[in-house]
């Protein structure tokens, strides 16, 4: 017998995208992103996470920059400047 294990607990976020192709017809795009939110952000400025999973200092003015991991693989245009 299988057992079944449940998804996390996920937000979900639509974003629709309307574009007209070279023929001229109109194509509509649904980019959907899933927000988990059983994982804790680690800071300790933070009222939802629990206190126990705080890594990241939260003084005034911290700043946090959270790479994007698509970023790796869109396809990027390179400018060479002479």
């Amino acid at each position: 017998m299988a057992t079944v294990v449940a998804a996390p607990p996920a937000v979900k976020r639509d974003q629709v995208v309307v574009r007209r192709n070279r023929r001229g017809a109109v194509v509509r795009h649904v980019l959907e992103h899933y927000l988990r939110t059983d994982l804790p952000c680690g800071s300790t400025a933070c009222r939802r996470c629990p206190a126990e999973a705080a890594v990241l200092d939260g003084s005034p003015g911290t700043v946090y920059l959270v790479p994007d991991v698509q970023v790796r693989f869109r396809p990027t245009r390179r400018r060479y400047v002479c």
